[in-house]
């Protein structure tokens, strides 16, 4: 349905015809954002996701440490102790629980008593090789075509085109189109060694959401 406004009322839109409810490029667009780890944008922090931690700093003032790596995290009988680094000298702390965020590779080397299931999938786990090619440029994507954000999927060469949620309106910005993951040989091999004909395909799939002028528009890429 068109939406109305005022005294305008909704116009009611035709139908989807069958062929395209069994399209199953039509039903990816639906549900992806269904995905447990795809939901939609909310807000984010003015000035990058680093801000929420400097907010819990302002309210906790010294209770957070900086530069204190975490050494070793032991069971207490009543909680839990934590060892770290401060200055230079090896200090200790106790408290009642512990939220652990590190990622698992470290707590592989962290000497700790956790149970033999959890070490056993800190053993197991391991992280995949991943990438990201980012092109910066004048924000034609709103300028030119009034795309405000968002993923773009393409069917040829590499998807998604991600264009960035932040800064709408300004006169620059960076789109990523190119950002996967995995633990194929081939990969590793091109976050070794690049590949200009990578760059390439990732610069085709920008082409093909915004059209060909957008060769003239690209002012510097990265990964």
């Amino acid at each position: 349905m068109t939406a109305g406004a005022g005294e305008v009322a909704g116009v009611l839109s035709q139908p989807v015809d069958m062929h395209m409810l069994l399209d199953a490029d039509f039903w990816d667009g639906i549900l992806f954002e269904e995905a447990f780890d795809m939901q939609a944008t909310m807000f984010q922090p003015v000035g990058g996701m680093d801000k929420i931690a400097y907010a819990f700093k302002r309210a906790l003032g010294e209770t957070v440490i900086y530069s204190a790596p975490v050494t070793e995290l032991r069971k207490t009988a009543k909680g839990v102790r934590v060892g770290y680094t401060h200055a230079g000298q090896h200090k200790m702390i106790e408290v009642d629980y512990c939220v652990c965020a590190l990622p698992l590779c470290m707590m592989k080397k962290m000497p700790n008593d956790l149970s033999a299931p959890f070490q056993q999938v800190i053993e197991q786990c391991t992280y995949s090789p991943t990438y990201k090619i980012a092109w910066e440029s004048r924000r034609f994507w709103e300028q030119d075509y009034n795309i405000y954000g968002g993923l773009e999927f393409v069917k040829q060469g590499c998807s998604p085109v991600w264009l960035p949620s932040a800064g709408m309106f300004s006169d620059r910005g960076v789109l990523v189109s190119g950002m996967s993951g995995g633990f194929g040989r081939s990969l590793r091999r091109w976050i070794c060694k690049g590949s200009l004909r990578h760059l390439a395909r990732r610069w085709r799939s920008c082409i093909r959401v915004t059209g060909r002028s957008w060769r003239s528009r690209c002012i510097s890429g990265g990964g």
